[in-house]
């Protein structure tokens, strides 16, 4: 497996010279590309993330060649050199020189999270010398620039991926977990006391693995905003999905209606699953055609729970009903027994 492993390594490395080489005879102006990520993005068939990375990579092997022969020797892997990487900024080029050869001595046996502290901790110190020097010490890491990407994948699905700073990272981070909290089963009461005595009851096991709550817990974060960045008198939220039924005049001459249901981010169609989760609590309207492009008319927008209903409902049940769940009503939607269609 370790030899493998080295292989693939070594292979890596040898696409790194191939791109650094490429990259500095700016051939992607050859093929038109704006970018070089934009050009190994498309003819690599890769996302744009992996592009980024290996022209940050191929980059900095440029620079530290004691890297790219520690990574040839086996002496580190790629996650171990990036830390390395992150922190040998121009600014600190003479000091890089100085120090590379014992820095990747100290950490090649160490684990990643190990070899980033070391490396912000080298950072630390010689911006301290360049301070001590009467110059302007770089910042400790370089700043980053949060980006976000969304993309759809087999299915109709979604793929998100992106980088946030540091500072990005905490309130995102906070507030997944203060929601995945909130979503999180709570004790019924019911349950047997605790091994240790104390009082209470245990929250029942949640089958969902932490990728799967922090998942559930970014759909509950944006469906809070969209709830509460402006809302209706009753409380009732404007940020409800809003349903069209499109149907055209020469199809309700016909018997039995049938049609594709989209979202404005899903080109390959929703499931009736999906459809009917989202048409449960929504707006609703009518918008009639006659052939691809005349709207003939657009009827006056329902919603499916009517603001006296919503009211009712919150009145009568305070909390959510769904067992063992006592989420406030302000943060539950209103949705039917025996679905509404």
């Amino acid at each position: 497996m370790q030899e493998l492993w080295h292989s693939l390594q070594i292979a890596r490395v040898n696409l790194l010279d191939a791109i650094i080489d490429w990259d500095r005879a700016d051939a992607h102006v050859i093929d038109g590309a704006r970018t070089p990520t934009a050009w190994l993005r498309h003819r690599l068939r890769t996302t744009h993330t992996n592009a980024v990375v290996l022209l940050q990579q191929a980059r900095g092997l440029r620079d530290t060649p004691q890297v790219r022969d520690a990574l040839l020797a086996g002496d580190l892997s790629f996650d171990q050199a990036d830390q390395l990487l992150h922190v040998f900024t121009p600014a600190r080029a003479a000091f890089v020189d100085r120090d590379v050869d014992v820095l990747i001595d100290h950490i090649s046996a160490m684990p990643v999270t190990q070899c980033r502290i070391v490396a912000r901790h080298w950072a630390a110190r010689v911006d301290a010398e360049i301070l001590a020097n009467g110059d302007t010490p770089p910042p400790l890491v370089e700043p980053t620039v949060s980006e976000l990407r969304v993309g759809e994948i087999l299915d109709g699905d979604t793929v998100i991926e992106g980088v946030l700073n540091a500072a990005d990272a905490v309130v995102v981070r906070t507030a997944l977990a203060a929601a995945q909290r909130l979503g999180t089963p709570t004790p019924s009461g019911d349950d047997e006391a605790l091994e240790d005595g104390s009082s209470g009851s245990k929250p029942p096991a949640d089958p969902r693995t932490p990728a799967q709550q922090r998942a559930d817990a970014l759909v509950l974060i944006a469906q809070f905003f969209l709830d509460h960045h402006n809302r209706h008198d009753d409380g009732a939220s404007i940020g409800r999905a809003h349903v069209n039924v499109v149907v055209n005049l020469d199809q309700l001459t016909t018997t039995h209606l049938t049609g594709n249901a989209e979202s404005p981010y899903n080109v390959s169609g929703l499931d009736m699953a999906t459809v009917l989760q989202t048409c449960c609590d929504a707006s609703v309207t009518r918008i009639l055609t006659a052939g691809p492009s005349l709207t003939l008319d657009i009827g006056r927008e329902t919603r499916v729970v009517s603001p006296q209903l919503r009211k009712a409902v919150i009145t009568r049940d305070r909390t959510c009903r769904f067992p063992g769940c006592d989420m406030p009503a302000w943060f539950t939607d209103v949705h039917h027994i025996w679905h509404w269609t």
